[in-house]
């Protein structure tokens, strides 16, 4: 029985208002239409690279085939158009359809558009599209340019049917790629026995599944797929049943609230369904490579047999006894399922085997005399000299190519090579002295590979690699923040800013990346999207920019958002794409490896590290979050979500071309998990408050029954989210995913330690790092207007010089009347998106005698000494009665006493240096050595500590005479 049977419905939540000073809008600059685009207003993706807007319209028909051509891409095309088309339309529209390569009428173009596409010069997935009153046209140079051009209508008959119009404008377009080859990375199995087993997302979807993804990738125009597959294998391979993904593995029962056995076998070893996929991907243009190691991560058991364990990259060790008799197995496997041919991965190590005599006959001694070593006991497999790293890597190569080329000819089948090198190519560019020596190098690798192979490299350096290799040879992984999306955990992962790079989710990084390979002249970029539900947004910004790599002209094509908003919005539908984007831009991406010390999964500590202090912003932020989310997903279906249920069954779904309701079948499932991923967020903030607020008490000698109320709190939070992850997912206790019960495991043992530990010795049970804070949630206060005899006004912002790391600033002010009992009159946060100046109007009965500006900031930073912290600007803060300045607050700053309080201490300490403090907390107006303001106004820069690991508050004491 499928444990989703057991569950019930939750009861649904009201939407909660959100109230604020008033912030101006300030939008990032739009980039102008080029002047050769007239029509920005279209909602097609990727936007095409030449329009021109004609008058009139075009009503919307049955398509009326026209043209002689009879071709499977021509049948193909005139298919998906009429998928697209409303069902009962009375009316009928002409249709001609043909191509440069396959047929056409040249009376259906003008001179121009048919010299344009005879060009040498042009691609042949280049096409003409054409809507006039006669009807449509779509001409392509090749058969895959007519494709791509219809997939341009289909695009434009779907935002008709949002808008409810039955016409289609007049136009002109001339569409080509800057790259030819747009390669999506979905993924059937990662890592699995390595650092996950089940999977997540992709690993686990059905054919139904897949084959809508197929059809996502030829409305947008992606070419081809490397579908990753490390660890365990996703199919049967005979003679190896241990290597495959039908494993033994640990659940949730929700019938007993137990971890229970269980056997999670593949889907695609359930049923084999992947071979379907692949022919119906290939129907639509879209080549299948198989992403695999090259001797790395390949299965699981073998590799991990002592006697056939190389070490390095889990790698096996070539000549071991049955370990060419296994590569040969799962190459022909591959291809036997219809894969069109291999994406391979150099072993991600330094490292060549020397552990047996081939070995060292093979990869060690050609090179003995050139680095003067006589035997393995001179050699270090993981300190290989480059020759020999070499000689490995391209005897690897050589002998998976001869696998693969015996199986392609006995399946009597084309198969495509391209290799992705990430240490040996490095090595070959970071050790060679000269440009002479680098090229004798690379001579070489060619030499001993034995053909010249297309490469896929790192990122950074892709314009120097195009001048080694020349740019048919060359093509980037493009990005990877829809790689590291696993890693989250199930946590929509877009922008998270808490590392640099893709590992950051950084939208401005992946578009750089395929900008770089654009401009550098290589030939394709990898659009990385290991998680496509609520991350799709990689997708969607590799199939723009890999096509278009100018943008589209409606949209800042520069920042984080412009392409999040826009894609959203055409996947979803405006309204709700503009709230999913928001629910994934705002949220707090608090994942299970981020709650706890010492809990942690297998990655990268980047992708899930504790955090603390900023607990206090985030927790406002996942509570913000979850309304916004949830209200995507009523606008979209009318209904309030499921936390437990899913929206369908997988195995169920089925797909066979374009269907309106099962598009949005699929979509409203991706939408409910958003909304999931936003509630486990807030359950794992109110998690970790409570018990950071717990460790503050225990520290400071506070009561026992306050002490086990704050791990209650946290444990049942913490229940909640695991509850949430063991009902909705399947690697439930997985050492890298299924952290929920490790993080609840841990509570349940620190609570039942401190209960049990005697009286004297309980206050050191408090787990570092204790900091002396309010644990609490920095939600905003802000009275609302109202008359007074006084008014305390301010403009809030944040510097100008954008800080990559900026979460938000919280401003506070306090008033006393003698200096000990202070009032919270005000608290506002200034998030990582606001640009504008945020007036502060307070109204005062009376004039307080001391008043006090607090400033607090916040991030997600990995590490917290990456950001510069100089954020927070208080400009013209006064206080007024009627049109009289009463006290000046930056005129006077001189008599502000301002304080720094560490989070290690919790105590108010003066300033050790007149507006600066040795901890880099600054109080004092902005001047040329600060980072330019919001404008050119005077203003306070109120920056917080940060230096030598010292953080805490500023504050600015004054004392109105």
């Amino acid at each position: 029985m499928n444990r989703r049977e057991f569950l019930g419905a939750t009861t649904g939540v009201g939407i909660a208002m959100l109230t604020g000073a008033a912030c101006r809008d300030a939008r990032s600059p739009i980039e102008q239409p080029d002047s050769s685009l007239t029509g920005s207003e279209l909602k097609v993706f990727p936007y095409p690279q030449q329009v021109e807007m004609r008058p009139g319209s075009f009503s919307i028909g049955r398509a009326k085939p026209i043209g002689s051509t009879q071709s499977q891409t021509i049948a193909l095309a005139r298919r998906s158009l009429a998928s697209h088309l409303p069902a009962k339309a009375k009316n009928s529209m002409p249709v001609r359809l043909g191509s440069v390569e396959e047929g056409f009428d040249p009376a259906w173009l003008t001179a121009d558009d048919v010299d344009f596409l005879n060009s040498p010069g042009t691609s042949d997935q280049a096409s003409i599209v054409r809507i006039a009153r006669d009807g449509i046209t779509v001409v392509g140079k090749g058969k895959w340019g007519m494709l791509y051009g219809a997939q341009t209508i289909n695009q434009l008959l779907i935002q008709a049917a949002r808008e409810n119009r039955n016409t289609l404008p007049c136009l002109t377009i001339r569409d080509w790629p800057d790259m030819s080859w747009r390669c999506l990375a979905p993924t059937l199995a990662w890592y699995s026995g390595w650092n996950r087993l089940e999977g997540y997302d992709l690993c686990n979807w059905s054919e139904g599944e897949w084959k809508w993804l197929a059809d996502w990738s030829m409305l947008h125009k992606c070419n081809a797929w490397a579908v990753c597959m490390y660890g365990y294998w996703p199919f049967k391979l005979p003679g190896y049943e241990n290597e495959t993904l039908d494993v033994e593995s640990d659940w949730f029962n929700p019938a007993t609230n137990q971890k229970d056995k269980h056997r999670f076998v593949h889907r695609n070893i359930q049923r084999e369904f992947y071979p379907e996929v692949i022919r119906y991907a290939n129907e639509r243009g879209v080549k299948v490579h198989a992403y695999i190691g090259k001797n790395s991560f390949n299965g699981r058991a073998f590799g991990n047999n002592p006697k056939t364990n190389a070490g390095g990259a889990a790698e096996m060790l070539p000549f071991a006894p049955g370990v060419q008799e296994y590569w040969d197995a799962f190459i022909g496997r591959i291809l036997e399922l219809g894969f069109n041919g291999f994406v391979f991965e150099d072993p991600e190590a330094n490292h060549v085997p020397n552990q047996n005599e081939r070995c060292w006959k093979t990869f060690w001694e050609p090179w003995a005399k050139e680095y003067g070593f006589k035997s393995v006991a001179e050699t270090n497999p993981n300190a290989p000299p480059l020759g020999v790293h070499i000689e490995y890597y391209a005897w690897l190569f050589r002998t998976f190519d001869e696998l693969i080329q015996k199986h392609a000819q006995r399946l009597n089948r084309q198969t495509e090579i391209r290799l992705i090198s990430h240490f040996l190519l490095a090595r070959i560019v970071n050790e060679s002295k000269t440009k002479e020596e680098r090229d004798k190098w690379l001579a070489l690798v060619d030499e001993k590979q034995g053909k010249k192979v297309q490469f896929i490299i790192a990122e950074d350096k892709e314009t120097a690699y195009v001048e080694m290799f020349g740019g048919e040879r060359v093509a980037s992984l493009g990005g990877r923040g829809g790689s590291c999306t696993n890693a989250m955990r199930r946590i929509a992962s877009v922008n998270n800013n808490w590392c640099a790079g893709g590992m950051g989710g950084d939208l401005i990084s992946e578009r750089n990346a395929q900008t770089r390979i654009v401009k550098a002249g290589g030939f394709g970029a990898m659009i990385y999207i290991f998680e496509w539900t609520n991350t799709e947004v990689f997708a969607f910004l590799g199939a723009q920019y890999l096509w278009r790599n100018r943008g589209i002209p409606t949209i800042d094509n520069t920042d984080q958002t412009g392409i999040l908003y826009h894609a959203y919005k055409l996947y979803y539908g405006d309204e709700v794409g503009a709230l999913a984007a928001r629910a994934m831009d705002e949220g707090s991406c608090v994942n299970d490896a981020m709650v706890l010390e010492g809990v942690y999964g297998s990655q990268w500590p980047f992708t899930g590290k504790a955090l603390h202090r900023d607990y206090q912003l985030l927790g406002v932020l996942a509570d913000r979050v979850e309304p916004i989310a949830r209200e995507a997903y009523r606008k979209f279906t009318g209904k309030d979500p499921d936390l437990y249920q899913a929206t369908y069954d997988q195995d169920a779904f089925t797909w066979n071309g374009y269907d309106p309701a099962k598009d949005r079948l699929f979509k409203t499932e991706r939408l409910r998990l958003l909304w999931v991923q936003a509630r486990r967020s807030q359950e794992m903030c109110n998690a970790a408050l409570a018990h950071r607020f717990a460790q503050r008490l225990i520290a400071e000698g506070g009561a026992r029954e306050a002490v086990l109320e704050q791990y209650d709190r946290a444990i049942a939070s913490a229940k909640a989210n695991q509850r949430i992850y063991q009902l909705n997912y399947d690697d439930d206790y997985d050492w890298t995913d299924g952290l929920c019960a490790k993080v609840t495991e841990t509570l349940d043992g620190q609570r039942a330690a401190y209960e049990n530990a005697p009286a004297a010795a309980s206050s050191k049970l408090a787990q570092a790092p204790v900091l002396l804070i309010p644990w609490s949630k920095q939600t905003d206060l802000v009275p609302a207007a109202r008359r007074g005899e006084y008014h305390l006004r301010a403009r809030i912002g944040v510097t100008s010089n954008w800080d990559y790391y900026n979460l938000g600033v919280v401003f506070t002010i306090e008033t006393s009347n003698d200096g000990r009992d202070w009032q919270t009159i005000f608290r506002k946060t200034v998030h990582r998106r606001d640009r504008a100046w945020c007036d502060v109007n307070l109204a005062l009965d009376r004039s307080p005698r001391r008043i006090r500006f607090i400033t607090d900031s916040y991030s997600r930073a990995m590490d917290r000494n990456t950001p510069t912290w100089q954020w927070a600007l208080w400009r013209q803060p006064q206080l007024v009665r009627g049109d009289e300045v009463i006290y000046d607050f930056a005129a006077q700053i001189l008599e502000a006493r301002p304080l720094v309080r560490l989070d290690s201490d919790g105590k108010d300490r003066p300033f050790d240096r007149h507006g600066d403090d040795t901890t880099g907390a600054t109080f004092k107006l902005t001047s040329g050595n600060l980072p330019e303001a919001i404008t050119a106004a005077p203003a306070i820069a109120a920056f917080t500590p940060h230096k030598d690991g010292r953080f805490g508050i500023t504050i600015a004491e004054y004392e109105i005479r």
